[in-house]
């Protein structure tokens, strides 16, 4: 009977591990936690989600912390994502505000996860 149980453990772990969010949910997840942070005032958070690459365009050559910069970013409240277009490590996401007006941001798949790449223009 114990070993009934531990392989029925063993089975719901690993099927637990099966389930995990697409590389398209971790993309819409990633956009959606940045844009979110930056209407929140939450700089640490917003910096968190972006690329090593990216986080020197929001401290204006070093003069501010990238956690007070990148609330700056031009970034309309209202925001729902559209579209995703995931081609390997590299994801665009376009937004629609709530005026129809079209943004977009870039995500890339770095070594912990995904992140917001604002570097590559």
């Amino acid at each position: 009977m114990r070993g009934a149980v531990v392989a029925c453990v063993v089975l719901a772990s690993a099927l637990a591990g099966c389930g995990g969010k697409s590389d398209e949910q971790q993309v819409r997840d990633t956009a959606t936690e940045f844009v979110d942070a930056v209407h929140a005032g939450n700089g640490e958070k917003a910096c968190s989600l972006l690329t090593e690459e990216s986080k020197p365009v929001y401290t204006q050559l070093g003069d501010i912390p990238c956690s007070q910069g990148v609330l700056r970013a031009a970034l309309p409240r209202g925001l729902k994502v559209v579209k995703v277009q995931l081609t390997g490590g590299r994801a665009t996401i376009g937004f629609r505000g709530p005026e129809g007006e079209l943004r977009s941001l870039v995500v890339k798949h770095v070594a912990d996860g995904w992140r917001v790449d604002v570097s590559s223009g």
